[in-house]
């Protein structure tokens, strides 16, 4: 599924608001997530302008390690906002379906 600017601001904006509501532990798991995103867009970056040779003998190590982290981080966030009580993701809404 791809996602748009739109659909994935209203996904921020509602991720956000929630884990900001939950307060500890969600709101420190969100901030991690948020640095493994950020690291990962820049790992793709990166990843995307390197000649295919770079990428296996440079990038492609650092590219799955950034990945794995930005798995368990959203995990990690998902386990204690389930464990908190959060609803989000549930239905779709976590894809913008029916927000």
């Amino acid at each position: 599924m791809a996602l748009d600017w739109h659909d994935g601001k209203l996904i921020y904006d509602k991720l956000s608001a929630d884990c900001l509501q939950q307060g500890e532990p969600v709101h420190s798991l969100y901030q991690e997530l948020l640095r493994n995103a950020i690291r990962y867009a820049g790992t793709r970056a990166e990843y995307a302008l390197e000649s295919q040779q770079g990428r296996v003998d440079h990038l492609e190590e650092n590219r799955t390690r950034a990945h794995d982290a930005l798995i368990c981080a959203c995990n990690a966030l998902s386990r204690a906002m389930a464990a908190s009580g959060s609803h989000f993701g549930e239905k779709g809404l976590f894809f913008g379906v029916g927000m």
